[in-house]
């Protein structure tokens, strides 16, 4: 995924530490939603939209 190596190479680049914080912020939503950002990326929707169509 581009947007994980784009934020891998920003840490450190900043004269502040605010680009740090905000590719760690990035890389900790990959982390934790990593499989959401795919299924979006892909299939343009996320799981919760497949949980509600069962449901219904």
């Amino acid at each position: 995924m581009r947007v994980r190596a784009w934020s891998g190479e920003l840490s450190g680049r900043g004269a502040c530490r605010h680009p740090d914080g905000a590719a760690n912020l990035v890389r900790s939503a990959l982390h934790v939603f990593g499989e959401e950002f795919t299924l979006h990326a892909h299939a343009g929707r996320c799981s919760v939209l497949a949980t509600l169509q069962r449901v219904a």
